[in-house]
């Protein structure tokens, strides 16, 4: 890859990861399980004060959790139809968020093949931006330090 193809990306992915992003990642790491699987994940702060990138996984898995309420204070449902790129109902799991070191997530990007490289979806509207922005600020199981880090007032 060229310099100049180089660069192109990576316009390219600052013009696209902003936050209430959607993106796929072909083989997102689960640490608890070792489990490699494409994932969807929402991105709630792009680059923080701190380098990292904060992004929220999704789930389709509504059922599992829609008959716990508490489980439910913790998540931002989309409806079915609402957002493209989710052609079932989808949990936005705020609380279980994943903090991604932004620069090696940004310089990497290009250097990937378009096979293993993560795949911009669409952006969320703005109504469930603030619907996840809220939740996140609410919870009492992320702490204040974390929250003012990814959504600065």
């Amino acid at each position: 890859m060229t310099s100049s193809e180089s660069a192109r990306l990576l316009k390219w992915f600052d013009e696209k990861f902003l936050v209430g992003s959607v993106w796929l990642h072909p083989a997102f790491y689960f640490q608890y399980t070792g489990e490699t699987k494409p994932k969807f994940f929402v991105v709630l702060n792009p680059s923080a004060a701190d380098g990292f990138a904060y992004i929220a996984l999704t789930t389709s898995q509504t059922a599992a959790y829609s008959k716990n309420r508490l489980a439910m204070s913790q998540y931002v449902l989309i409806p079915q139809g609402r957002v493209g790129c989710f052609v079932f109902p989808t949990l936005v799991k705020v609380t279980n968020f994943q903090r991604l070191p932004f620069e090696v997530l940004r310089d990497n990007f290009p250097k990937r093949s378009i096979r293993d490289r993560m795949e911009f979806k669409e952006f969320l509207p703005n109504v469930l931006i603030e619907q996840i922005r809220n939740k996140f600020l609410s919870s009492d199981n992320i702490p204040q330090a974390t929250k003012e880090m990814v959504f600065p007032t």
